[in-house]
């Protein structure tokens, strides 16, 4: 399991790093406008192809994964459905463009309009490559995209384009790398279903939307309410903030799940998947742990290396409550969705996100308007610990291991490792620059970390077996 996550890890780093050097070129380069309204761009093109199109990724997975094949019917009903998640996306597209973007919503729309088109196709490749278990080529389209566009778009900025030429290029290059993608994984296609496949994506489709949108009410209210309410130049500082504390739980989550999703479903089929999922727990817990404990006492160091000055202060405040707020929302959608989604208890999960999501909606239109950013943070933090609280009680019966003290010492020796790393570098080299002091972290305490996730045993039963 372990090897899997670091065969995925390397792709899926450059792929957030691109995204992050993307939005931090943007803060030294464009005008505070341009930054916002690029950023909103990028957002809100993943929170509406993430709605209305990776239900159809889920779908292909759980059909595809255990031959490594789907039918051409089922991929034609696959295209089907995708032009009509296309027109629901543009759709809630131009209504959030409206809202936000004031006097350029024509060319933001736009904008927003070709990424989600880009964006799916480039997903959708890289979905069949990994029901076909390629992960190589899957891993090398995605760092062959993070390697081209970053540099790509950071020129376009340092050459003076405005945000929607570097739009532009984001999409230009998704688009290409994407037709590689769906090119190499045409092979996927040839098999025959074993059951109907429309019944399933009709079953599939409504709560899987449904559930997409309630994550995004979680994890996107506090970007969307800022945005709405105050300028997209005031909205630049809090978005880079943002995507600084939540990177690196993403990649960690992306990263396990990548492979981990795909052979849970194998297992199930076979019957044997305790040892797979008390091992995926594991190693998730025990990454997002550490990445807490090394983002709350490097902080200070992070927004110093890479952040422009004027962001800083109200950054090493923000970056806690953002963390926290992630380490809850990818623990929730790297094990617990997870269970419930190849259990297909997808309803289930509507109790917990519909709580969240109520939360993160209210305190955004409560504290946003008065507290700026922080309430914005503290927003997405309530939200995410509410729906996780929630859905771990829902799937306690497949987690009873998590209690036992063997899973308690698996979990936290990671983060411990990396709190003994940055207290002995703070002491050690307290007048040394922040790029020494964290990349010295950074080499001791990663290497000890995967070691003691490596070495301690993963085959976990659930059920406290």
């Amino acid at each position: 399991m372990l090897g899997q996550v670091l065969t995925y890890l390397p792709a899926m780093i450059l792929a957030r790093l691109a995204g992050f050097a993307v939005l931090i070129g943007a803060a030294h380069l464009l005008a505070p406008a341009s930054t916002g309204l690029l950023a909103l761009v990028l957002l809100v093109g993943e929170v509406c192809e993430g709605i209305f199109l990776n239900w159809l990724r889920i779908f292909l997975l759980r059909q595809g994964s255990a031959q490594g094949l789907i039918s051409l019917e089922t991929a034609r009903l696959c295209l089907r459905f995708w032009l009509a998640g296309i027109l629901g996306a543009s759709v809630l597209a131009s209504l959030i463009g409206l809202a936000v973007a004031g006097g350029v919503a024509g060319a933001f729309i736009g904008a927003v309009l070709a990424y989600i088109a880009a964006i799916s196709l480039f997903k959708c490749g890289l979905a069949l490559l990994q029901m076909r278990g390629r992960a190589r080529q899957h891993g090398l389209l995605e760092a062959l995209r993070a390697l081209v566009m970053a540099p790509a778009a950071i020129w376009a900025m340092a050459s003076g384009q405005d945000w929607i030429f570097v739009a532009g290029v984001v999409v230009a290059i998704t688009v290409t790398v994407g037709a590689v993608a769906l090119w190499l994984g045409r092979t996927g296609l040839g098999g025959e279903d074993q059951r109907p496949a429309l019944p399933e994506m009709i079953v599939m489709a409504p709560p899987l939307v449904a559930l997409a949108a309630l994550n995004f009410a979680i994890g996107s209210i506090d970007r969307l309410m800022l945005g709405f309410s105050a300028s997209p130049a005031a909205l630049a500082p809090y978005v880079t903030s943002s995507a600084l504390g939540r990177q690196g739980f993403d990649i960690a989550t992306n990263a396990v799940n990548a492979g981990g999703f795909p052979a849970l479903v194998a297992a199930r089929a076979r019957g044997d998947w305790g040892g797979r999922l008390g091992e995926q727990a594991r190693i998730l817990i025990g990454v997002l742990l550490a990445g807490y404990v090394g983002l709350v006492l490097t902080r200070h160091d992070l927004v110093d290396l890479l952040l422009p000055e004027a962001y800083r202060e109200e950054a090493a405040m923000l970056l806690p409550i953002i963390g926290l707020g992630a380490v809850a929302l990818n623990l929730k959608n790297g094990l617990t969705d997870t269970l419930l989604l190849i259990e297909g208890r997808y309803w289930r999960q509507m109790i917990g996100l519909g709580a969240g999501a109520a939360v993160s909606v209210a305190m955004a239109m409560l504290l946003v308007p008065a507290w700026g950013g922080i309430g914005a943070a503290a927003s997405f933090a309530a939200g995410a610990l509410t729906v996780l609280c929630v859905s771990f009680w829902q799937a306690r019966e497949w987690l009873k291991f998590l209690g036992s003290w063997a899973a308690l010492v698996g979990v936290s020796g990671p983060a411990v490792i990396v709190a003994l790393a940055c207290g002995g570098v703070a002491l050690l080299m307290p007048a040394a620059g922040a790029a020494l002091r964290l990349g010295t972290t950074f080499a001791l305490a990663v290497p000890l970390a995967l070691w003691v996730l490596g070495a301690w045993p993963g085959r976990v039963a659930p059920h406290g077996g």
